[in-house]
């Protein structure tokens, strides 16, 4: 009984080395950058990571605030190539409702982001394995 435990033992830390040598669990270091729209910090926004052609990766959202984004956890994040997005966020229906109510009218969203920044290709991203991933994304309202 103990060989045979001693056997699945080293099975497991065999399984294991293997698994990490061939690099399965692979993952990203820190994924954080700034957004800039006409050379100034963008502000109430969101930037999407969306992968190109990998299906095990995951889409990835952050919120901007101040021109500086971070995603929280990117320990999961795989590296890779990904299609970026930015787009401007919508007040919810809570505050919409609320604003009226006050008589303030409809709230308008906190940044514009021209509609180009949506649709996929436009921006693009690389995340490296194991190292910080610092990114920097220049927008123009007039560019397309």
């Amino acid at each position: 009984m103990t060989r045979f435990r001693f056997q699945a033992s080293v099975g497991l830390v065999m399984a294991w080395a293997v698994m990490m040598i061939a690099g399965c669990g692979s993952t990203t270091g820190e994924i954080s950058g700034r957004v800039f729209l006409d050379g100034r910090p963008l502000d109430g926004a969101v930037i999407r990571f969306k992968p190109k052609g990998n299906p095990e990766a995951k889409e990835i959202t952050a919120e901007i605030t101040q021109g500086s984004f971070t995603v929280t956890n990117s320990s999961w994040v795989k590296p890779g190539e990904y299609y970026v997005t930015v787009v401007a966020q919508q007040p919810g229906a809570g505050a919409i409702v609320q604003s009226v109510e006050r008589g303030e009218g409809i709230p308008v969203p906190k940044a514009f982001v021209p509609k180009v920044y949506e649709k996929k290709g436009v921006l693009s991203a690389t995340f490296h394995a194991g190292k910080p991933n610092p990114l920097l994304f220049q927008l123009s309202s007039g560019a397309f």
